[in-house]
């Protein structure tokens, strides 16, 4: 072939190059501005994908953007697009599922080592901003997330404790600065159907107590939104949400008993949100339950939002060596104003 003959053949193919080049950049810029984003300290990025309620959860999958669609599978294949796996989740009552892409071949690292300071922790904040951190049930996995490249991962996250009462509620995400600070990288807004009909519980003045043969458990003080005295360590440290207090009183036939402790607090609200506070949750540098004068004082994070009228707690004393009693109390605590981060 002449070079006059070569010449237009060389500059229709750079043009057509030119082209394909344009189409991906353009392609992935849409598909970037279509998902919810946030940043994490490192730089990479974290997108909230799909989000799922019911007890049925498909995994989410994309059809490549026009007109790469008319592309073979194998030249798919060769540009790195992934439709993303499809797999269903299911479960036997109502929840949220959260799929989010990490563009990070490490993931959220939210299993990592409680020393990593950049672990990404989550809370649920209502439509007022009040926050509450996020207990990860039934599912806590990977999937393969659609789109271009091959440097991102997968994250599915579910939970049944959320804001019931709010139309709209946040998930947001922190990390630790290396001041130890929590930095909010993500607030992705879901829209939710606010609960009806729902029977109001009232809420017993404190103090308020629970008897059993000469024995008297009074709850005398439950605050929410307190500053811990001592200063928070890690893993402690990284949570987001308000601290909790609850103060509790044992007498023994009219005498002030203090061999008793509360081993864990199962607190549940009318629209069906419930959690369990002990040691192993998000207590107080690692304790739940301690003794001062003739008080019991239990520290854990509060895993609810405002706007209740009453909460019922199932208290579980325990003595040693000698039995145990369950309490059950219908309060509503006193809420303290709110940490700066959680109202932004």
């Amino acid at each position: 072939m002449s070079l006059a003959k070569l010449k237009p053949a060389v500059v229709a193919a750079i043009a057509l190059i030119v082209a394909a080049v344009g189409v991906i950049l353009i392609a992935r810029l849409n598909e970037w501005r279509s998902y919810r984003s946030g940043r994490l300290l490192d730089g990479s990025s974290v997108v909230l994908e799909s989000v799922t309620y019911g007890k049925t959860h498909p995994s989410p999958r994309s059809k490549p953007p026009f007109p790469l669609g008319f592309l073979p599978d194998k030249w798919l294949r060769w540009l790195n697009w992934n439709p993303g796996d499809l797999k269903g989740r299911y479960w036997d009552s109502d929840i949220f599922a959260f799929w989010l892409r990490f563009n990070n071949p490490r993931g959220d690292q939210s299993r990592a080592s409680s020393t990593n300071d950049y672990a990404v922790r989550c809370a649920i904040a209502d439509e007022n901003g009040f926050e509450a951190p996020v207990p990860f049930s039934p599912w806590y996995e990977d999937y393969r997330p659609p789109g271009f490249g091959t440097n991102k991962i997968g994250n599915l996250r579910t939970f049944g404790l959320y804001p019931r009462r709010s139309p709209k509620f946040y998930l947001r995400m922190y990390q630790q600065n290396k001041n130890g600070q929590p930095v909010r990288v993500a607030n992705f807004p879901v829209e939710n159907i606010p609960i009806k009909d729902v029977t109001n519980w009232i809420a017993s003045p404190l103090p308020v107590s629970q008897q059993s043969d000469g024995l008297i458990f009074v709850l005398e003080k439950a605050v929410v939104g307190i500053v811990p005295q001592e200063k928070l360590v890690r893993p402690y440290n990284s949570y987001p949400g308000t601290f909790s207090e609850f103060r509790f009183r044992v007498t023994d036939h009219g005498q002030t008993s203090t061999a008793w402790t509360v081993s864990e607090i199962w607190i549940y609200d009318a629209t069906g949100n419930y959690i369990r506070t002990a040691k192993d949750g998000w207590c107080l540098n690692g304790t739940f339950s301690r003794i001062e004068g003739d008080q019991i004082i239990c520290t854990s994070k509060w895993g609810f939002w405002p706007g209740e009228p009453a909460w019922r707690l199932r208290v579980h004393f325990e003595l040693e060596k000698a039995g145990d009693f369950w309490a059950e109390y219908f309060i509503k605590p006193d809420f303290l104003p709110t940490p700066e981060h959680n109202n932004r």
